[in-house]
């Protein structure tokens, strides 16, 4: 199903992630009040990811729901480009570095299986092997547990709201896992925002006639908690261990009301279509995939020390990042044609 609205959604929110990715690169030093507020904003993109992939669900998938089927097409489009791109990677890592994440991916004894076979399943299972990778793990779980999703679709509207209000009451508290390794984490935090958008697909017309015209409230609730987290000193997303208190994530907060933001101030255009957004959401999961390859990359350029604390530099830095990785995919899809989705997702 196209909607031209979530089609637009879906490239802004893949420029957010490659954007929370590229200030080590870009040389932004975040020391006052407005580096952190910009990168409030900027944080927790993956959430505005999760709410699309929720709302689709339901607009794609639901009616007609196959779950072999449907476990096909993502092992195919997701699982199958994760561990092809992971082999490099994951190769490097195994043969030259270790003490990562406190050893934890390191040989407890000698031998291949306890050098390269466990450390590798370690490495998939958590996706810490490039940045951005971890978000697959959680995904591919999310996809096996679409049966529950199909049943979450059919409670009433009633029992929808009280689920996702004990789920997200849990990830507030629980916040995102240190280094992103425990996936299990991700998936408490990320479960809600997933529901919010099958949710949210059930009811659109509801939620676009009850939000006509209130985007701007919304983006003021989205500033307004951006300010408040830069104001306490903070910027970024939280991560901490599940089980220890640190607060609230406001983070998670803020991305909620974004991803309303844009559902409602997009729909505005539904029948605009622009080549540029089009062509960086039919590229997007490819552009997920390619561009921590040119994060790693990029500093081998000799690109890192342009500009150090500039916002401007980190914007032609992001815009570069996601053009280098559009072509790429391009690229990909002439060489392998056919075959270039289980490659790289395009």
């Amino acid at each position: 199903m196209w909607i031209n609205s979530f089609n637009n959604f879906r490239a802004i929110a893949i420029v957010f992630i490659v954007a929370a990715h590229s200030y080590g690169i870009s040389g932004v030093q975040r020391t006052d009040f407005f580096d952190y507020f910009i990168s409030n904003i900027i944080a927790g993109g993956t959430s505005l990811f999760v709410f699309i992939s929720g709302y689709l669900f339901y607009e794609v998938f639901y009616k007609n729901f196959d779950y072999i089927s449907f476990l096909k097409k993502k092992a195919n489009n997701v699982l199958l480009p994760y561990l092809f791109l992971g082999i490099v990677p994951i190769s490097v890592y195994l043969v030259f570095i270790q003490g990562e994440f406190n050893g934890y991916f390191d040989a407890t004894q000698p031998g291949l299986i306890h050098e390269y076979l466990i450390p590798s399943i370690k490495y998939y299972v958590s996706g810490r092997f490039l940045p951005a990778y971890w978000y697959i793990p959680f995904i591919l779980i999310t996809f096996v547990l679409s049966p529950l999703h199909v049943r979450y679709a059919n409670l009433s509207l009633r029992l929808q709201i009280i689920t996702i209000f004990s789920l997200c009451t849990v990830a507030v508290l629980v916040h995102r896992p240190v280094e992103n390794v425990n996936v299990f984490q991700s998936l408490f935090y990320f479960s809600p925002v997933y529901l919010i958008g099958i949710t949210t697909a059930i009811n659109k017309e509801y939620v676009y006639s009850s939000l006509k015209g209130k985007d701007g409230f919304l983006l003021a609730i989205v500033v307004g908690l951006a300010g408040l987290q830069a104001s306490l000193g903070l910027y970024g997303n939280f991560h901490k261990p599940a089980f220890v208190y640190s607060g609230v994530d406001i983070v998670f907060i803020q991305k909620i009301f974004m991803c309303f933001f844009f559902m409602i101030f997009l729909h505005r255009f539904e029948n605009y279509s622009n080549k540029l957004l089009c062509t960086l959401a039919s590229t997007s999961f490819s552009v997920f995939f390619i561009h921590p390859y040119i994060i790693q990359a990029w500093p081998k350029l000799g690109l890192g020390s342009i500009g150090q604390g500039s916002w401007l530099v980190f914007l032609f830095t992001v815009v570069m990042i996601c053009s280098m990785s559009v072509v790429l995919a391009k690229t990909a899809k002439l060489i392998f044609k056919r075959h270039s989705r289980m490659v790289v997702g395009y």
